[in-house]
C-alpha cells in the first residue's frame, strides 16, 4: 500500500496503511502512520475519520519513544486538533472532553495564552452545547490575558464575549464589549477579530436604535474584508 496506495479507494491509503501496521503490532509505524493519516483526512474535510485517527494516536501516545518528535507538537497540541476535528463533526460532546484534556495538560497550565485560547473553544462548545455556563468560562479566559501587550487571543476572546451578549439581545454591553474588541484587535493586528467585533457591533447599534451608527460600522466591516480577503 505505501508503494502503491492506488490499490485502495483514493484518499483511503494513510488510512488503511495505519490499521495494517496497528494490526501487525508495529506500534511505531502505526503511531507515525495514524497521524500521517489524520492529516490527510483533515484536508479532505473528513472531520470524523480525522477524529478516529488522532484518538488512536493519542492512545499510542505514552507507549511511544518519542511522540512529540514524530508528532512535531505536543500531546495538547494533538488533543486541540481532535477537539476541532470533533466539533467538526458533530460531537460537541466529545471535543468538549478533549479540550478539558488538554487544559489539564503541564504544558498548558504553563502558557497563559494557550491556556486562553483552549478555554474560548471550551466557551463556544458550551454554547453550541446550549449550556450557560459558557459565558462564565469566557469571562475565566479573559481574566488569563493581560489588557497590556495587546494580543490576538484577548482580541478573539473579547469579540467572542460580544457575541454571547448579542445573541441573548443584551445589546448595550454587546456594543460596550465589541468596541472593546475592536482596539484590542487593532493594536494587536488582529484582522479576523476586528472583523468578527464590527459584525457584532453593527447589528448591536441598529438594534438599540443607532441605526446611521450601525450602518457605517457595516460600510467598516466591508472595507476590512476587501484589506484583508
Amino acid at each position: 500500500l505505501e508503494q502503491h496506495p492506488e490499490l485502495v479507494t483514493p484518499g483511503l491509503a494513510a488510512v488503511e496503511i495505519a490499521h495494517h501496521w496497528y494490526a501487525a503490532h508495529e506500534q511505531e509505524r502505526a503511531f507515525a502512520a495514524y497521524l500521517r493519516a489524520a492529516e490527510q483526512t483533515r484536508r479532505a474535510y473528513a472531520h470524523g475519520e480525522t477524529l478516529r485517527m488522532l484518538e488512536r494516536a493519542l492512545e499510542m501516545w505514552h507507549r511511544m519513544p518519542e511522540p512529540e518528535a514524530v508528532a512535531d507538537i505536543d500531546r495538547a497540541g494533538v488533543l486541540r486538533r481532535a477537539a476541532r476535528a470533533a466539533e467538526d463533526a458533530g460531537e460537541q460532546e466529545r471535543a468538549l472532553a478533549l479540550v478539558k484534556a488538554a487544559l489539564a495538560e503541564p504544558a498548558v497550565r504553563a502558557d497563559v495564552l494557550r491556556r486562553a485560547n483552549l478555554v474560548d473553544l471550551k466557551a463556544k462548545l458550551l454554547d453550541n452545547l446550549g449550556q450557560p455556563a459558557a459565558l462564565a468560562v469566557l469571562n475565566e479566559a479573559l481574566d488569563l490575558v493581560p489588557v497590556s501587550p495587546p494580543s490576538a487571543a484577548r482580541a478573539r476572546l473579547l469579540s467572542q464575549l460580544a457575541t454571547r451578549h448579542m445573541l441573548a439581545d443584551r445589546h448595550a454591553a454587546a456594543i460596550e464589549v465589541a468596541e472593546e474588541a475592536i482596539v484590542a484587535a487593532r493594536a494587536a493586528g488582529a484582522t479576523d477579530a476586528e472583523a468578527r467585533a464590527h459584525n457584532v457591533l453593527a447589528p448591536s447599534l441598529i438594534h438599540s436604535g443607532q441605526v446611521e451608527k450601525g450602518l457605517a460600522v457595516y460600510d467598516r466591516e466591508q472595507e476590512i474584508a476587501v484589506e484583508d480577503p
